[in-house]
């Protein structure tokens, strides 16, 4: 075996680090462009949501926030992204509110989810078929959609909101959204 051969697998381990640390920085720093991703629901109308309430009867619909600015966060226990963007959504639930949507997850876990990581939500409703989440365009947890007073997406973030996020395109989609 040759010198050079004996280092192959370092090689390929150092290649994957630097791949890996590319793509972590273009998305930390925010020049990750959703059209790579996938479809965006961007200046579409949000569409009309009634889901049920995430405990307790009765149900959530965006009726009661016509003619006000808010967020809608696509979440799940299960999804190792959320868990990343949680301290960020915190964060930007003090600047306008956020509807929660758990996305087919078990209650008792989301719940747990909740108490570890908090829970910024105005309302929190539950997705347990998927339905409402597929209107929306998701096809990733976490994903994101502020909403001018108009009930217009200014801003579909797919993947997780971090820091960053909040002082670029999303933090800007956030001032419009309450006029400032």
């Amino acid at each position: 075996m040759t010198r050079w051969m004996r280092f192959l697998p370092l090689w390929i381990f150092l290649a994957i680090v630097v791949v890996a640390y590319a793509m972590l920085s273009a998305s930390s720093e925010g020049t990750r462009d959703t059209k790579a991703i996938g479809f965006s629901m961007t200046n579409a109308a949000v569409p009309d949501l009634t889901l049920p309430k995430f405990e307790g009867n009765g149900t959530i619909t965006l009726q009661d926030y016509k003619g006000k600015a808010y967020a809608i966060n696509i979440f799940a226990s299960w999804c190792g992204p959320c868990k990343l963007e949680a301290a960020s959504i915190d964060v930007m639930a003090e600047k306008l509110p956020v509807i929660g949507i758990n996305y087919r997850d078990n209650p008792e876990d989301a719940a747990l989810f909740l108490e570890q990581f908090g829970n910024p939500y105005a309302d929190l409703a539950r997705d347990d078929d998927g339905n409402y989440s597929i209107q929306l365009g998701v096809h990733g947890l976490p994903e994101t959609f502020i909403i001018a007073p108009d009930s217009t997406i200014l801003h579909h973030q797919q993947g997780p909101v971090f820091a960053s996020d909040l002082n670029g395109k999303l933090g800007d989609a956030i001032k419009r959204a309450l006029g400032s």
